[in-house]
């Protein structure tokens, strides 16, 4: 008496490779959602960071006296805006490098005279980054800075 082998159908072997595909989806569908969650945020932040390096370079041109006290407009007057000449790059993670084109607008909030004479201002700078690439839209950075306008007189002191 012999024993018949029985041999694997190819229904029965794709049925079992679809299982097993199923099974692995979540698997490798989880990391890669939490990688690009992941470069999102990176690139939220080198927006954040580029922001900030643009509104430091501002602060530095108001206080060297780059940005003319004259030049920034009054309270109801059309916002100075001025742009970057060249686009700014970033890489995240290695991954992808990106270029962003920086603008950024000044306008007066407030204007105030002291009873000792000196001019005090609010002025409001928004920071406009742009991608190069059209698949993500324009980021806006708000800032308000208090400036004084600084005398001859006020220099000697």
């Amino acid at each position: 008496m012999l024993k018949r082998k029985k041999n694997f159908l190819l229904l029965e072997v794709l049925i079992g490779l679809s299982l097993i595909l199923i099974c692995l989806v979540p698997l490798i569908n989880n990391p890669i959602n939490y990688l690009l969650s992941e470069i999102k945020i990176l690139e939220k932040i080198e927006y954040e960071r580029i922001s900030d390096f643009v509104f430091s370079d501002i602060k530095k041109d108001l206080l060297n006296n780059t940005i003319k006290w004259e030049h920034i407009p009054k309270e109801k007057d059309k916002p100075l805006e001025i742009s970057f000449k060249e686009p700014i790059s970033f890489s995240l993670k290695n991954i992808k490098t990106k270029k962003v084109t920086a603008k950024y607008s000044i306008k007066t909030v407030k204007e105030k005279i002291s009873p000792e004479g000196n001019i005090y201002r609010l002025i409001d700078i928004k920071i406009i980054l742009s991608p190069l690439s059209r698949e993500k839209k324009n980021q806006t950075y708000q800032y308000n800075v208090f400036i004084q306008k600084i005398t001859n007189n006020d220099q000697l002191k």
